[in-house]
């Protein structure tokens, strides 16, 4: 009996040790360490798109400005000049501000450049959301109201609400699966599962529901990763891919991306998180949404899509495609066209 307890013991000790170190490797960004992972390479465009350069003087106003961090102004009400801050009192890695296509302000910090790329996190949920648009403009994905279970079949044996879930109800975060979001530090939780498992398909696979779909809504990453898996179905490829094609080529990307899968065996995308992407390109691909999906003169994305991306839905908790427009300290009105405009903002 004390054998059997003392294996059992060793056995918990060494998974629980192999869990732990490589999630690990899902923090070692915040200690500018690449974590090693199979990786999908965006190239770049031939004709990358460039910034203008704003003047010395305008760079030096931005660093020289002072800034009073949110938890100091009740507290010690201590102040800052913007750089100082941002080097010695910040975990920041880049700043780059820019307005009417002008860089006002860019500084890199703890070693990083202009060519460094910068893990996205959750914003690639953003990027993912973004490929999916494209899929349904080129009519790769019929509808948003398809069921999940029209592009991964192999779901429609498992409980019969995966007939029911749609990729809409995905996009809005309301699946209804039963997920922990959660506990990043737990390498037992479900994120956890999901971000180390080397089969993403069997994560999802065996996932059960805790809500009808599109009844409840709740931050998930599971919703986002079955998109990236009915992304790699339709059109036959990575998601990076993908997105080389229809974003990094298009909109003059200037820094190889890179963006993690699963494994070498099952080449999935982990579409919720893991895209890293150099300061300047984020920027481009904000200013695609900032101009209603046009990019100099072509329109690249439907204009109607980026609007339902970016509007905020005050019933969805602020998060509708993949997109999360809410703060608390965000006000928001309808204007006369029955869209909602920020009434104030901090």
């Amino acid at each position: 009996m004390k054998v059997t307890t003392i294996t059992l013991t060793l056995c918990l000790l060494i998974l629980s040790s192999c869990r732990l170190g490589r999630m690990a490797q899902f923090f070692l960004s915040e200690n500018h360490q690449r974590p090693k992972f199979h990786t999908g390479v965006i190239d770049t465009s031939d004709e990358p798109f460039q910034f203008t350069k704003g003047s010395p003087a305008l760079q030096s106003r931005v660093e020289n400005a002072i800034y009073t961090p949110p938890d100091y102004q009740n507290k010690k009400k201590k102040s800052f000049q913007l750089g100082d801050y941002l080097d010695n009192e910040s975990k920041t890695t880049a700043l780059l501000v820019i307005r009417r296509d002008t860089i006002v302000y860019e500084q890199y910090f703890e070693g990083y450049d202009s060519s460094s790329i910068l893990p996205s996190f959750s914003v690639a949920k953003s990027f993912t959301s973004s490929l999916v648009g494209f899929a349904a403009q080129d009519g790769l994905i019929t509808s948003v109201q398809d069921p999940v279970t029209k592009y991964l079949p192999q779901l429609r044996s498992l409980d019969p609400r995966w007939q029911q879930l749609t990729i809409e109800h995905l996009l809005n975060m309301r699946s209804g699966l039963d997920f922990n979001e959660n506990n990043y530090v737990n390498p037992f939780s479900s994120i956890a599962d999901l971000y180390l498992s080397k089969n993403v398909l069997k994560v999802v696979e065996r996932a059960k529901f805790a809500h009808q779909p599109g009844t409840v809504d709740y931050y998930s990453s599971l919703d986002t990763e079955i998109l990236g898996l009915i992304l790699e179905k339709v059109t036959g490829k990575p998601m990076s891919g993908y997105l080389e094609e229809k974003l990094w080529k298009p909109l003059g990307m200037e820094t190889p991306a890179t963006w993690h899968r699963d494994s070498k065996k099952n080449n999935h995308t982990k579409a919720f998180c893991c895209l890293q992407v150099c300061a300047r390109d984020y920027a481009k691909f904000g200013r695609l949404y900032l101009n209603g999906g046009h990019w100099n003169g072509k329109q690249i994305l439907d204009p109607e899509w980026v609007a339902r991306s970016v509007q905020p839905d005050l019933t969805n908790g602020c998060y509708q495609y993949q997109w999360y427009s809410g703060n608390k300290n965000y006000r928001y009105i309808k204007n006369e066209e029955g869209k909602y405009e920020v009434q104030t903002f901090p």
